[in-house]
């Protein structure tokens, strides 16, 4: 099993929007997210590493003035749309994000050793509280 990490969209978002290459939210902005998530998945598939054996952690412990919870939704959104049956997982995401990203989000890491997966039932402790969360 693989993880691309760290926080792949915020490093997309360095990349492109920061050397304001593409406006910011605008539709050749997430054609660009897309397109890069594309190409990502391309990459690691043709190098053995079938989707099902892969998680993208689209963000690393995301703080919500620098990474608001609409622009981090649409972005999961999009990679959803982008790369259908990805496995998208999120570093010590708050309870702000876990309420309204569930559905589009498949693991959680709360720590280095905490990890909720909702496909797996990992760590039973925290499963329940974040279910409780949401």
């Amino acid at each position: 099993k693989v993880l691309v990490a760290y926080g792949t969209y915020a490093n997309f978002k360095k990349v492109h929007w920061n050397k304001n290459e593409i406006a910011f939210d605008s539709p050749a902005y997430w054609n660009a997210w897309r397109n890069w998530c594309k190409v990502m998945d391309d990459v690691i598939v043709r190098n053995g590493i079938p989707r099902k054996d892969y998680s993208i952690e689209i963000a690393d412990e995301p703080q919500i003035r620098e990474l608001p919870l609409a622009e981090l939704s649409r972005a999961a959104a999009e990679l959803k749309k982008a790369v259908p049956g990805v496995h998208i997982t999120i570093t010590n995401a708050s309870n702000t994000y876990a309420k309204e990203m569930a559905e589009n989000v498949d693991s959680w890491i709360f720590s280095q050793y905490e990890i909720y997966d909702k496909k797996r039932s990992v760590n039973v402790d925290y499963r329940l509280r974040f279910q409780a969360a949401i």
